[in-house]
């Protein structure tokens, strides 16, 4: 193995996809080890498929009750399930042969009883009725007398992007057909504008956005803001309107009125129109907000062309105000595409991408307007380039909530404004100096007029109750173990379900589980035991507990437990009986120590199927850094990429790292804060070297790496920076970061961290403050020439 390196020692100069050199064998030279492509070819994700079935339940609940439904896929077929956890029994929710003979009879075509082709599944609230989508039809199916009732024909929805199952010419060419879809409304919108590059005056219904009450709507013409009020239209003018319309439907509207069965409603209805007074509008009667818009610089989309508007903004309950994200990009820089499918020849297309530690990032500016005032005002910042979460209107009130970021990330404020004053106060505020500090929603418990919130203040993630006024109440979790989601809350029992980890001893620190805990803090209780991660569901009425547990080197199960984590029954477990029998083996986990001789980390290992522990095994590890996630596997999977790569005769692994994720304590998660480039090798290499004092069949002289993204740069920094290229022999880098100064503003910024420094200017020996962006691929700090230094 040969790898060659650029002048400097820098990655700038290794920007390639591939870090992957070999030298020729000559033929007189013997060939140990061959890659076992057989091997691998074999236990394709093709071949894999077929024996592929199904790894949880997922409840559908009946009404309010604990009573479900679920179906589930084993070697024998599919089978749907009904549930009643108060008996503790499980029967078939219906007679699979007897639905499969009346489906027969409609579709005309002989239907398997173990592959009836049902979707869209829903039950009413009594649990008598199963409607379903099969044979491109909607059926509504008599659980209690088995009868049939075909409703009319089936409305599938559009199947959102997904990319599991395709293969590479299948995904190129739905990237293509997306490209071309995306180039041909660009067309479209171009052709629309008139002359000066300007849409036509009146904007469209959908680039409206009216109050609750329809009062009043929005617009944006011009990149300004405007406000119309409704006139409102008298009772008796509105029922008389409301009559004529109804007395002549006309066109092929009427035709299907007509054809339509009498008592039976059309397949698609509107929403109803809400109740109380009706309005008109007149546009002439606008009243412009703003005065002050320009070209990146408006509140829809970046040039106020007509794009919808969307969660940017809210009116509150009562119409009475509205708040609004204004977008102002201007200032900054652009970079460059080619346009390559563009006709009749490629085009060149500019956008602007800010950089680290740039002075203009772009950001958004957060208003507000009240009917009484009618006047929008800008909330006043606090911060530089601050940002703005979880924006929303107090329940039943005109009080405009939100937190306030500064742009580094390390300091939050929970505000609130009085719409109608102006009034403006700070509820609490928090704020850390050592990384980036993650936020979540607030959750309020309105019966109880109180809120929960989420903080790492203590170094773990835990959850508080707040008054309304900020005021805290008191820890409802604490300890060294990460409380990492809410789940439900039942206020009136005084209960807090949420997801957690860490905290079981003995078990892999990111492996999750369901936990409830009192809101003051009491009668924590784990509600799914079991060494491995759960996706565990509450039962709408809090009794009980649908339990989903998965790791990868042990089949799935389902169980059902009580409301204290007690077996009510066995639901549930993967049939993996078809891929043992065809050769198929499930991976291995490990433990071992980061480099500090300390901290734990875990990870797995696939060796190949044809494994012989007399022979010795080349290494190699699959990365990706981080920090936002380690790309350490934990739940089951059928096929693995890892897993064909060992076929061919490796030994593969993924292990965690010290700063790879924010799911454990907040020293582990900040471990590579200002030091994104080195963070993650030490303890790779570390983990590599453990392994190979325990198994004498890993070859601790052919160590290779490979990642994509951060796991391509990773890999590109172990092949040039010393020790660790000394120890890599060979890797593969794909589409990676390598220089992150240039990389995007909000990831570099999040991860790596700003630092205000002192910029000397030596011509004329002023100094000015600016922000230092994460210099990840070098060890000097990026001298980029521009005022704010990256």
């Amino acid at each position: 193995m040969r790898r060659f390196f650029p002048p400097g020692g820098t990655l700038l100069g290794a920007a390639t996809v591939s870090l992957f050199f070999l030298v020729p064998l000559s033929p007189a030279q013997p060939r140990r080890n061959r890659a076992n492509y057989k091997l691998a070819r074999k236990f394709s994700k093709a071949f894999l498929k077929q024996f592929s079935y199904s790894t949880s339940v997922r409840p559908h609940w009946i009404g309010k009750t604990s009573r479900f439904w679920y179906s589930y896929k084993t070697s024998k077929g599919t089978t749907w399930w009904l549930v009643d956890p108060e008996e503790g029994k499980k029967v078939p929710l219906f007679d699979h042969f007897h639905l499969a003979a009346l489906l027969t009879q409609e579709g005309k075509k002989a239907v398997d009883q173990g592959k009836l082709p049902l979707s869209g599944g829903k039950i009413d609230d009594k649990g008598k009725l199963f409607t379903f989508n099969a044979l491109g039809f909607r059926f509504e199916y008599d659980l209690k007398k088995g009868t049939l009732k075909k409703l009319g024909k089936a409305v599938i929805r559009k199947p959102s992007l997904n990319w599991k199952g395709l293969t590479d010419r299948e995904r190129r060419e739905r990237i293509r057909k997306f490209l071309m879809e995306r180039q041909r409304l660009l067309q479209e919108r171009k052709k629309k504008e008139v002359k000066g590059g300007r849409p036509a005056s009146r904007p469209s219904r959908r680039a409206r956005s009216y109050a609750p009450d329809k009062s009043a709507y929005i617009f944006v013409k011009d990149y300004d803001l405007y406000y119309v009020p409704g006139i409102p239209i008298p009772p008796a003018a509105s029922r008389k309107a409301g009559k004529k319309a109804a007395s002549r439907p006309a066109g092929k509207m009427a035709a299907k009125a007509a054809s339509r069965p009498a008592g039976k409603a059309p397949a698609s209805r509107k929403k109803a129109r809400p109740k109380g007074p009706r309005f008109k509008y007149d546009e002439k009667k606008a009243v412009r907000l703003t005065k002050d818009g320009a070209e990146g610089y408006t509140f829809m989309g970046l040039g106020g062309r007509g794009s919808r508007f969307g969660r940017g903004v809210k009116w509150s309950e009562d119409s009475k105000a509205f708040y609004i994200f204004r977008r102002d990009v201007r200032g900054v820089k652009e970079l460059y595409l080619v346009n390559s499918i563009a006709r009749p020849r490629p085009t060149l297309e500019k956008y602007r991408y800010p950089m680290p530690g740039e002075e203009k990032i772009g950001t958004r500016e957060l208003y507000y307007f009240n009917k009484a005032a009618m006047k929008l005002v800008r909330v006043a910042p606090k911060w530089k380039d601050e940002s703005y979460l979880g924006v929303h209107w107090l329940k039943g009130t005109e009080e405009l909530r939100f937190i306030r970021r500064d742009r580094p990330r390390r300091s939050i404020e929970f505000c609130a404004v009085d719409t109608t004053t102006g009034k403006a106060r700070v509820l609490f505020s928090e704020s850390v100096t050592d990384g980036y500090m993650p936020v979540m929603d607030v959750k309020y418990l309105e019966k109880r007029k109180q809120m929960i919130w989420w903080s790492q203040r203590t170094g773990w993630g835990h959850i508080y109750l707040y008054d309304l006024q900020g005021k805290l109440l008191g820890p409802i979790t604490s300890g060294p173990f990460r409380a990492s989601r809410i789940v439900k809350v039942d206020e009136d029992g005084g209960w807090l379900y949420f997801r957690g980890n860490g905290r079981e001893k003995g078990e892999n620190v990111y492996y999750e589980h369901l936990y409830k805990v009192r809101l003051d803090g009491t009668g924590l209780r784990l509600l799914d035991p079991g060494n491995a991660t759960h996706s565990s569901v509450v039962s709408p009425d809090f009794k009980f507990v649908v339990d989903n547990a998965s790791r990868v080197d042990e089949a799935p199960y389902s169980v059902l437990r009580d409301n204290g984590g007690r077996l009510v029954m066995r639901l549930e477990k993967t049939d993996l009986a078809p891929l043992f029998a065809v050769g198929w083996k499930l991976p291995g986990t490990f433990q071992v120590k980061a480099a500090d001789g300390v901290t734990d980390l875990y990870g797995n290992m696939w060796k190949p199927f044809d494994f012989d522990p007399k022979k010795k095994y080349p290494i190699i590890v699959s990365v990706y850094p981080g920090p936002q996630m380690e790309g350490v596997t934990r739940t089951f999977s059928f096929f693995s990429s890892r897993q064909e790569l060992a076929n061919l005769g490796f030994i593969v692994i993924q292990v965690g790292h010290r700063g790879g994720s924010p799911r454990r304590s907040r020293a582990y998660a900040n471990f590579g804060y200002y030091n994104l480039r080195d963070y993650a090798l030490p303890d790779t290499k570390s983990a590599i070297e453990q392994l190979a004092l325990r198994h004498p069949w890993i070859d601790i002289g052919k160590v290779g790496i490979y990642g994509h993204s951060g796991g391509g740069f990773m890999t590109a920094a172990a092949l040039l920076v010393k020790p660790y290229n000394e120890f890599f022999k060979v890797g593969v880098a794909s589409s990676g970061n390598h220089d992150n100064n240039i990389y995007n503003s909000s990831w570099s910024e999040r991860y790596h961290g700003l630092k205000v420094v002192t910029v000397e200017k030596k011509t004329t020996g002023e100094k000015k403050k600016g922000e230092k962006g994460g210099a990840s691929s070098r060890r000097t700090a990026g001298r980029r020439g521009r005022g704010v230094r990256g």
